[in-house]
């Protein structure tokens, strides 16, 4: 996995963490919301799976960054794509649970 966003290219998994830390850590004090989604596009015989980590901090800007996978599949059926998508999110999801809970806490 890469992530990137408009200012990093190449993060790593754990680059992700430290930069979401430090933008919280950064004001401490206001509310957060956490967003992470996976969309796809088939072009030709590959299907494009984009999955995006968003950190908002509400009312003062936001964080974020996308991780862009291609698979050598041509995904045709919605529900394999909506399947996919779903557990890549969820994936996604579950590791950033794991680990950001102990660095914040």
């Amino acid at each position: 996995m890469s992530y990137f966003n408009s200012t990093q290219k190449n993060m790593s998994f754990t680059d992700v963490l430290v930069n979401i830390e430090r933008f919280i850590k950064a004001s401490p004090d206001n509310r957060y919301r956490l967003a992470v989604g996976t969309d796809s596009q088939v072009k030709g015989r590959c299907t494009c799976f984009a999955t995006g980590i968003h950190i908002h901090r509400i009312g003062q800007g936001a964080w974020c960054c996308v991780d862009k996978t291609i698979e050598r599949k041509r995904y045709t059926s919605l529900k394999e794509k909506i399947s996919m998508e779903t557990l890549m999110t969820y994936e996604t999801v579950f590791k950033l649970n794991e680990l950001l809970i102990d660095m914040l806490c």
